[in-house]
């Protein structure tokens, strides 16, 4: 007996640095009647996060969570009385939005009085700042610290000091970001 033919379909998205999701896919061929309609999935790393019904090929949301991982699959589902076809699963990964200051002035008047990095699905992090010999003058692996121009108590010079920063996001991957700050004081 003869066997429907139907290619698998193939999901492809992207993400922007505001969360913006388009997704496509390939719509399904081989089925003598078609495809009733497509059903989109959409999964965290902590499980399921709910599913549309859908006529298109083509879906575009942005995602709001706190999330940085997002899974998608879309499930075709024939006219015909034969089984759905799965396309390949789609790991989108939001990017991390790292950035920070290359000076500040840590005088008290409330304005860019302290050196921070910031981000966002940030699980591990290590700054280290030098002063112009090499010397470790500032570390801390909490995120939420600041860099306030002082080693022990003791107001620092102002110039250029080096950091080094390691991070690992919620996805897994390990960024180092090595640069200069420049300490001024009034």
């Amino acid at each position: 007996s003869d066997s429907a033919v139907a290619c698998t379909v193939l999901l492809t998205g992207t993400i922007d640095k505001e969360d913006n999701i388009s997704l496509s896919w390939l719509s399904s061929t081989g089925w003598l009647n078609g495809i009733q309609r497509y059903t989109l999935n959409k999964a965290y790393n902590n499980g399921a996060a709910g599913s549309i019904q859908t006529t298109d090929s083509t879906y575009n949301e942005t995602d709001n969570s706190n999330n940085q991982v997002i899974f998608y699959t879309v499930v075709a589902i024939p006219n015909d009385n034969i089984t759905n076809n799965i396309s390949n699963t789609l790991k989108l990964i939001k990017p991390n939005n790292i950035y920070f200051p290359n000076a500040f002035t840590p005088d008290g008047d409330g304005r860019n009085d302290t050196f921070k990095i910031n981000g966002r699905f940030i699980t591990r992090f290590d700054l280290k700042i030098f002063n112009r010999w090499g010397q470790l003058v500032y570390f801390s692996t909490n995120l939420e610290d600041s860099w306030d121009g002082t080693q022990n108590g003791n107001e620092l010079n102002e110039g250029t000091y080096a950091f080094r920063a390691t991070i690992t996001d919620e996805a897994g991957r390990q960024i180092e970001k090595d640069g200069t700050i420049l300490l001024l004081r009034k």
